[in-house]
């Protein structure tokens, strides 16, 4: 079966059923496996699966979050899915964060063709779920290393994943969303204290480096750092022979996933 056109085919019986390089029956004995997703998302390049997260498992035991995987081999710098959404187009870029409206979706890149800024809310709120795959990737933090990246391709105006390394079948698929820890110390308050705990230990040098400062002295001493961080938060990352626009990061369906709705 080719890669990118994993189909379940209605012909087989259940136990030989494929989606991937993965057994369905496989797939079904995983905890948190949301079947029935896969009829509904967007099919991307490689097959990709929505179940319990390995690394919100690391950080609190016990937490019924959700997180993406792959369901084959996905070769280094391929790129494999794309982040999906509705286009906001009058978001407040100072709009408060809060319990009823934690942001977790928002994805924002700077439109190469006239400098403007475009917001992606990856979240579906009709139908409570992401609205791709990746709106259901989390960030490892401090417990395991990404192993993709997003870039903004002017071409297709998408913004896709690409891997770093050799994702393979029923791995967690796991991306930085601020390599500066502004996304997350801006949530501070909406956060579950033991992944906020994870935060704080991921960025303990910056951490240090502020003190107690606001986060205004956050973005002062971030901002100072030539290579980091620019305008609005806004990350430049540059992956091999991609044309890239500045892109900050954002949420996965649940940001280690903690939103009620994708919890089953």
């Amino acid at each position: 079966m080719p890669v990118g056109a994993a189909i379940l085919s209605e012909f087989q019986d259940d136990e030989n059923k494929m989606w991937g390089e993965v057994r369905l029956s496989d797939l079904k004995v995983k905890p948190g496996f949301q079947a029935e997703l896969i009829n509904i998302l967007p099919v991307e390049k490689f097959p990709l699966f929505v179940a319990k997260s390995d690394v919100a498992e690391e950080i609190s035991p016990g937490v019924m979050e959700l997180g993406c995987y792959s369901a084959c081999m996905i070769p280094e710098n391929d790129y494999f899915a794309s982040y999906e959404g509705t286009r906001l187009l009058n978001y407040d870029p100072n709009s408060a964060i809060k319990e009823s409206d934690k942001q977790f979706y928002l994805i924002s890149y700077v439109d190469p063709s006239n400098g403007l800024p475009v917001v992606i809310n990856g979240y579906d709120a009709v139908n409570g779920r992401g609205c791709c795959y990746m709106s259901y990737a989390n960030d490892g933090l401090s417990r395991r290393a990404a192993n993709c990246t997003m870039i903004y391709d002017p071409d297709t105006d998408k913004c896709k994943f690409y891997a770093l390394k050799t994702i393979y079948p029923c791995e967690e698929i796991l991306w930085v969303y601020d390599h500066t820890g502004i996304w997350w110390f801006e949530r501070e308050h909406v956060l579950p204290k033991v992944l906020y705990q994870e935060v704080l230990r991921k960025y303990s040098e910056l951490v240090t480096e502020i003190g107690t400062g606001s986060l205004n002295t956050m973005n002062a001493v971030i901002n100072a750092d030539n290579a980091t961080a620019i305008k609005d938060h806004v990350l430049l990352q540059q992956p091999p022979n991609v044309m890239c626009a500045s892109i900050e990061s954002t949420p996965s369906s649940d940001v280690m996933v903690i939103l009620d709705a994708n919890t089953n």
